[in-house]
């Protein structure tokens, strides 16, 4: 019997890919494809695929740090799967994703560089944070934070993480304490067993109003004890609102089936480019309000002066909408979350837009009820880019110009293809770090039809 070969092996990183990809080369001289780690460490490494062409690999450490990497300023940074870029300057990361990006969009480009802008907030930029339920390892005590690099059923309880602000780290492990106390256990995501599931918490930039959400199982279980600890918090900002999402679905997400608020106010109020938001549990609002309205000034600044009907799809809270109503004849909204689509709805009317009106629906479904034609249409859709059934549609409107928002460059890139399949040519392309220290990058596109 032939002996089975070891799927453990050793090699140093040679190459890097957006958004996240590197090859490593072992002793044998085999090529590895992996996830995450930086050119130049030398890692070890499972192999997940062992075919003698198509070698692909999971990270187990990193053996030896590239020569130009320091020590992570953050003490999570080892382990915790937030940041992939502590170990480097951030004038270094910045470089690398100008790098990555202008090979992974070369054809677009043309050899021209990418126009990119740093964030001008590096830390404690983040105003949402999802945090997850569970244990740093099997049957330890209760954690509360991010998934391990590579290791998505651990934990790391991120007491002193640099991307939020200081009041979300306080309010988390505020919250772990006192459920570890009660004995409180934890949704096991295999067993489908426990209670506590995800916890989220918001912080408005603009006015430092604080919104909770703690999400569990269905349960009877009594928070009010769980609500006086939050509100005699010591914090910079003040909870405004604390809610309770219950819900039984099996996929690790949050699916708001019962939705409570035990206190406080419906939402929370941002400020973005001189309008107001109201943000609830569920509402998509950019992560980095510093680099939003960078963004938001490149969209108003690429659209003009658009005089006619402008269709916003994924419009979240209206913000993109909103902000270039001032110029349009009208702006139409397209959002799945109906909660988000109220609270568009009513910032408009506070803001004083009145041509712009936001409907909640699926955008594959409500594109074909909408009986005008767009001048301009801007999409800004979720990580996976716009559903392929959609993309179609979108097409098929024959909008002389098309804004794409994108937080993908990855799906951005596939649905460009698609774009100039069918008659559409990019003018411009642009990035923006609405992510500092992660993997992630925020991208700009303007197109026109040709046809």
């Amino acid at each position: 019997m032939a002996k089975k070969k070891s799927k453990l092996t050793s090699g140093k990183i040679v190459s890097h890919s957006f958004p996240n990809r590197t090859k490593a080369v072992n002793e044998e001289g085999e090529t590895i494809s992996l996830k995450g780690g930086m050119v130049g460490q030398e890692v070890d490494i499972l192999l997940t695929r062992t075919r003698k062409n198509n070698k692909k690999g999971r990270i187990l450490q990193v053996a030896k740090r590239a020569d130009y990497e320091r020590e992570s300023p953050c003490p999570h940074g080892e382990i915790c799967g937030g940041c992939s870029y502590q170990t480097i300057s951030y004038e270094e990361e910045s470089q690398l994703k100008k790098t990555l990006l202008e090979e992974l969009f070369a054809e677009e480009l043309e050899g021209a560089p990418l126009p990119y802008t740093k964030s001008n907030q590096e830390l404690r930029y983040r105003n949402k944070m999802e945090y997850t339920f569970g244990d740093e390892e099997k049957d330890g005590p209760l954690a509360l934070g991010l998934h391990r690099k590579a290791r998505f059923h651990e934990l790391v309880n991120t007491d002193h993480c640099l991307l939020v602000p200081e009041d979300m780290n306080t309010i988390r492990k505020a919250t772990r304490e006192f459920f570890d106390k009660k004995g409180v256990s934890f949704y096991h995501r295999m067993r489908h067993e426990g209670v506590l599931r995800h916890f989220v918490i918001r912080k408005a930039r603009g006015t430092g109003e604080i919104l909770v959400n703690l999400v569990t199982t269905w349960t009877d279980m009594d928070l009010t004890e769980f609500v006086e600890m939050l509100k005699n918090l010591e914090l910079d900002g003040k909870i405004q609102s604390i809610y309770h999402t219950e819900t039984n679905d099996l996929a690790d997400a949050i699916k708001p089936e019962k939705v409570t608020l035990l206190w406080g106010e419906e939402t929370i109020e941002e400020e973005l480019l001189g309008l107001k938001f109201h943000i609830g549990p569920f509402s998509f609002f950019q992560p980095n309000p510093w680099t939003a309205e960078i963004i938001y000034e490149k969209a108003r600044a690429l659209a003009g002066q658009e005089k006619g009907i402008v269709f916003d799809l994924y419009s979240g809270t209206g913000t993109i909408g909103q902000i270039l109503a001032k110029e349009a004849e009208e702006v139409i909204g397209i959002e799945i979350v109906e909660e988000a689509v109220e609270q568009a709805n009513r910032t408009a009317k506070e803001n004083g837009v009145e041509n712009a009106t936001f409907l909640a629906g699926d955008v594959l479904k409500v594109v074909d009820e909408l009986e005008k034609k767009p001048n301009l249409l801007v999409v800004d859709p979720p990580r996976d880019g716009i559903h392929p059934k959609a993309i179609g549609k979108l097409i098929a409107m024959e909008s002389p110009r098309i804004l794409y928002i994108s937080c993908n460059p990855a799906t951005l890139k596939r649905d460009l293809d698609i774009f100039k399949a069918h008659g559409y040519k990019m003018d411009h392309l642009e990035a923006v770090d609405q992510f500092p220290r992660t993997i992630h990058v925020e991208s700009v596109v303007l197109m026109s039809r040709t046809v």
